[in-house]
């Protein structure tokens, strides 16, 4: 309605100027709503990718978890994955052997397998490429691997449980 057509019909002028301010006002109020849900879609569209690809390399290392021949293969997908991911597992991987850090390192893991009721392998392992390859990947008699907990965790850290 026009404002000579308010007039004709009796309405006060102010009242049909306040409501055009006010609908303008409010159509100003939802572009700002519409751009703020564009904005946030985008936002959780990227974060949905992000963690797609998460969970495609957490896939693709469950499949080779019990794959010690597969071990460049693992750390290179523990690569693509953010740092807090798999702490241990990527310094058992690369280690050096039979250093100090090593010697540290396994005392970490003792103390990180105690935590998490994990066996640890049988300390009798003469070469330490096969003990952090037992560490890692091997699943003896219901004893869980390194590589399975922070599995499990990175999980868990995802899927908020």
């Amino acid at each position: 309605m026009f404002v000579s057509e308010a007039l004709d019909v009796g309405l006060p002028a102010l009242l049909v100027d306040w409501v055009q301010v006010i609908s303008a006002v409010l159509s100003l109020l939802a572009i700002v709503i519409a751009l703020y849900a564009l904005w946030k879609q985008k936002r959780d569209i990227a974060k949905e990718r992000r963690l797609q690809h998460d969970l495609e390399i957490l896939r693709d290392i469950g499949s080779l978890a019990n794959l010690k021949e597969k071990r460049l293969e693992v750390y290179r997908l523990l690569d693509m994955l953010p740092d807090s991911d798999f702490p241990l597992t990527r310094e058992a991987l690369k280690a050096p052997p039979f250093d100090e850090a090593s010697d540290d390192f396994r005392r970490y893991y003792e103390a990180f397998a105690a935590a998490h009721e994990m066996a640890l392998p049988p300390s009798n392992i003469p070469n330490w490429m096969d003990y952090w390859d037992a560490v890692i990947f091997d699943w003896e008699n219901d004893r869980k691997s390194l590589l399975w907990v922070e599995l499990q965790e990175a999980n868990a850290k995802r899927f908020g449980h």
